[in-house]
């Protein structure tokens, strides 16, 4: 029982299901990326591991007859192989390798460095042997087929044992866990959670052999219980779906804790009945440890991932901060743009809405000019403005900006006051119908008196033309 209450009052020192947490969706498609290329690299290795063993079939052939011809060929033919075979099991395990660092950090297992690589723990070996009081790291690294039994193609891994299929990762008591991703074979072992799922296990048995009193202090059983129930609880940090979940506990958790369980309660019944004489085994810890070369190659490996990554995510960091400035001057350009058609009535809203740059110098140095933002242009003086400001910290201002940008005589005048329009003519009032003037009353006739001789009539004279005379009627034409 006291072993027990120990045991799990461990676990919450050792599990690092706090930092758990779901990856991105950039991560995840990330690492199911090189976790298929590796498979797609391990699928090229076991051809060319085939084509080795029919080469070879050949040579001992060629070689019963002395075919000299034949055996040369035979001998090129497997230098070839051989060298591609190295070459494809360097790019699968390169692949996986990747893999595992994106996800010790990608999930939260390990906090990542500020060049975003993993930070791997380093602590003070406490289970008896080679390690005992030395500094320990925590190295995870993808071993397949023939390397899981010996040493590799790189001479990295040491001798085993046999690996009982379904063991998916081994931690040694010299802090390096090796992944075996040929064990992930089926579809709900298939998914970038699986694998976090798995290094977190693993990350416990690390935890265990550099803890005080835990690792050398525990069965082999005891240990696995211990993880196998850490592993229970990472189910529900690491983005599984309810359906994943539930299977991932029918199939493998439930049944790993059920079989360790067991087994402690028969490791106590043993020890209770001998009377503390008989001890637990602890396991194949030490038989998996590395000596001091492999272990310096497996460190040098790791070193060499780290570079790598880090030169592919300076990369991708600066592929990235690329296309932002250039969406970010676009949308500089666009305001500007709109700016300057609605002749600076634009809210001061939608200029605190603009992104704003990574640094001064991004839209400083950048070319605004183009389509609508030529140069000399209103929209080409908006930017400007904005940019200037921005190197300088200064506030951003629509008021400000339409002083600055829009010229006086280009701002809206007042509009003209409107020409006085002539009056309507009155429309004409209907007349009454004429009446005839009245007729004076007849007067009556004077006395008759004699009339004076009539003046002879005068001598007719011919109009004159129209317009020929001065206007004034005072000469004519003549």
């Amino acid at each position: 029982m006291k072993m027990f209450v120990t045991a799990s009052m461990a676990l919450l020192w050792a599990s690092p299901a706090l930092a758990l947490h779901p990856a991105s969706i950039d991560d995840r498609g990330k690492i199911a990326e090189l976790f298929a290329a590796g498979d797609s690299q391990q699928v090229e290795v076991q051809e060319l591991a085939k084509s080795i063993k029919d080469e070879k079939e050949i040579l001992a052939y060629d070689t019963a007859n002395n075919d000299v011809s034949g055996i040369a060929k035979d001998n090129q033919m497997l230098r070839d192989f051989n060298e591609y075979l190295i070459d494809d099991t360097r790019e699968r395990d390169l692949d996986y390798d990747k893999a595992i660092h994106l996800t010790l950090t990608a999930y939260g297992i390990v906090t990542a460095a500020s060049d975003g690589l993993p930070q791997m723990p380093v602590s003070e070996g406490r289970m008896p042997g080679a390690y005992d009081g030395k500094e320990i790291t925590w190295l995870a690294t993808a071993r397949d087929l023939g390397d899981r039994y010996g040493t590799g193609g790189h001479g990295e891994t040491t001798y085993f044992g046999g690996v009982t299929p379904g063991t998916f990762a081994l931690t040694g008591v010299d802090g390096v866990t090796t992944v075996f991703p040929s064990e992930f074979n089926r579809p709900e072992f298939e998914t970038p959670e699986f694998l976090a799922l798995i290094l977190a296990h693993e990350y416990v048995h690390y935890r265990q052999f550099t803890t005080e009193d835990q690792g050398a202090a525990m069965s082999y059983a005891e240990r696995e219980e211990q993880a196998w129930e850490a592993t229970k609880e990472y189910l529900l940090k690491l983005g599984f779906s309810d359906e994943e979940r539930a299977l991932l506990l029918k199939e493998l958790v439930d049944p790993q804790i059920r079989s360790f369980t067991n087994q402690v309660e028969k490791e106590r019944l043993l020890k209770k009945w001998t009377f503390g004489l008989w001890t637990p085994s602890q396991g194949r810890a030490e038989a998996q440890a590395h000596d001091s070369d492999d272990l310096y190659r497996i460190e040098e490996r790791f070193d060499d991932i780290s570079q790598a990554m880090a030169l592919e995510l300076k990369r991708a960091r600066a592929q990235a901060d690329q296309e932002k400035d250039e969406r970010t001057v676009s949308q500089y350009r666009e305001f500007a743009i709109r700016f300057c058609a609605l002749g600076g009535n634009v809210a001061q809203s939608e200029l605190d809405a603009l992104a704003m740059p990574r640094n001064g110098g991004v839209l400083t140095g950048a070319d605004p000019s183009g389509p609508g933002v030529e140069t000399g242009s209103c929209a080409f003086d908006v930017y400007k403005i904005l940019a200037s400001d921005i190197a300088q910290s200064l506030p951003l201002n629509v008021t400000t900006l339409s002083d600055q940008a829009l010229p006086a005589q280009a701002q809206a005048a007042p509009p003209a006051p409107a020409e006085p329009q002539p009056a309507p003519a009155p429309e004409p009032q209907p007349q009454p119908n004429p009446q005839p003037a009245p007729q004076p009353a007849p007067q009556p006739r004077p006395y008759p008196r004699p009339m004076p001789r009539p003046a002879p009539p005068p001598t007719p004279q011919p109009d004159p033309p129209e317009h020929c005379g001065f206007g004034d009627g005072s000469a004519f034409c003549g």
